[in-house]
């Protein structure tokens, strides 16, 4: 059983549940059932400040990834692994919900199903091998 905690840094109100749920969907595609991340729902600031810092782009992102290397998680059982932190613009991801036709709970969605596939290790490239594009179709 996967251990997925949210924290909504904004003052949007969003279903928790659909975003745990397209994060365990992608666990459980790749066969990682066992293992627990943080999905950070966050502005165009803190996430134009992050991306400045680790990626030195200077501009404002729909979904960045964070990878946990050999920290152990409190919490979790020792044969699971924490993979790292999903932080996901609610701002972007309001404008792309519109700009793509569907909803923000969707886009959400995508965007985490997208950043729990990079927590995985998979580049943008194979994740379109497997037809996944951003993740929608997991």
């Amino acid at each position: 059983m996967s251990a997925i905690e949210f924290y909504n840094g904004t003052r949007q109100k969003v279903s928790a549940g659909v975003l745990v749920e397209a994060a365990e969907k992608a666990l459980k595609k790749m066969r990682q059932t066992k293992s627990g991340l943080d999905i950070i729902l966050v502005g165009e600031t803190r996430i134009r400040t992050l991306n400045r810092l680790y990626r030195h782009q200077d501009k404002v992102t729909d979904v960045l990834s964070f990878e946990e290397r050999g920290m152990d998680w409190k919490g979790m059982p020792a044969d699971d692994k924490f993979l790292g932190d999903i932080f996901i613009c609610i701002d972007r991801a309001r404008s792309q919900a519109k700009k793509f036709g569907h909803g923000l709970n969707q886009e959400l969605a995508i965007l985490v199903a997208h950043g729990t596939l990079h927590l995985l290790g998979l580049t943008h490239k194979q994740m379109e091998d497997r037809g996944w594009g951003m993740g929608e179709r997991i």
